[in-house]
Order: structure tokens, then C-alpha cells, then sequence
């Protein structure tokens, strides 16, 4: 039996099963992943792995960045909340969430540039929502 985490690989829990261990649920998600990635190989070869790839190399370039780019392909929407929103969230500054996304981009801008636009035009839509003089230059911007 194939195990994650000295758990044994089932199909993924669509809640039917009681509380289970943090390694427990780590093994479930690890068998979603991967039956996802067997789909996308399944679709066209060599394109779970390529996925995979881009993606480690986003997270050992800039882990804000991967951390980002993982919330933008699940549909969360926290990376849309406003530099503010974001950094009382985190109980940090609005300086601290803007220099580290700022950052990120530029790691990531050389490896990845079709990623960049998307993330930079997130962090515009956060900038938006900064001021009302904001709107107009996100706008223009576009």
C-alpha cells in the first residue's frame, strides 16, 4: 500500500469521513493533486509535469510570488483585497504587503514575464481601491 506521511493514499475526502490527522488530510489533498496532474498528463502528455516544474520554479524564485499565483488558480480572491485590507489582515503595514508583492514581480519578471502581467494587474486592482485618485490612473493604465 502506498503511503504519504506514514498515511495510506486514499480517494480524495469529499467529507463523508469524521476529523481526521493534519498528516491525514495532507495525504488526501496529495491524492487530489495527483489525480489532477494524472488528468492534465492524460490530456496531453508531458502537461502535469510541466505544470509541476513551473511551479517549483515560481516557488524557489519567490515564494510571495507562488504563494499568489496558488491563490489566483483556486479562485481566491484574498491577492484582489487592497494593499490595507491585506496587511491588517497579516498585522503588518501597507508598505511591508506592497514592497514584498513589488519584489516578487521582479524575481519572477525574468522566468516568467506572462505571470507577471497577471499578478502586476492584480496588485493595479489593489491599488484602485487604495484612494479615489487611484481609479482614474488604474483605468488610464490599462
Amino acid at each position: 500500500m502506498l503511503t504519504i506521511y506514514q498515511q495510506p493514499i486514499t480517494p480524495p475526502d469529499r467529507g463523508e469521513r469524521a476529523e481526521q490527522s493534519v498528516e491525514a488530510e495532507l495525504a488526501a489533498i496529495a491524492a487530489e493533486i495527483a489525480a489532477r496532474l494524472d488528468e492534465m498528463e492524460g490530456m496531453k502528455l508531458m502537461s502535469g509535469g510541466a505544470f509541476v516544474s513551473k511551479l517549483a520554479s515560481c516557488r524557489s524564485i519567490s515564494p510571495v510570488a507562488f504563494r499568489m499565483t496558488l491563490q489566483l488558480l483556486s479562485g481566491n480572491t484574498l491577492p484582489l483585497l487592497s494593499y490595507g485590507e491585506r496587511a491588517q489582515a497579516r498585522g503588518v503595514t501597507k508598505q511591508t504587503v506592497y514592497l514584498e508583492a513589488k519584489n516578487a514581480f521582479e524575481r519572477v519578471r525574468h522566468i516568467f514575464p506572462d505571470l507577471v502581467v497577471v499578478l502586476e494587474r492584480m496588485q493595479k486592482n489593489a491599488l484602485a481601491h487604495e484612494d479615489p485618485t487611484s481609479n482614474a490612473d488604474a483605468l488610464r493604465d490599462d
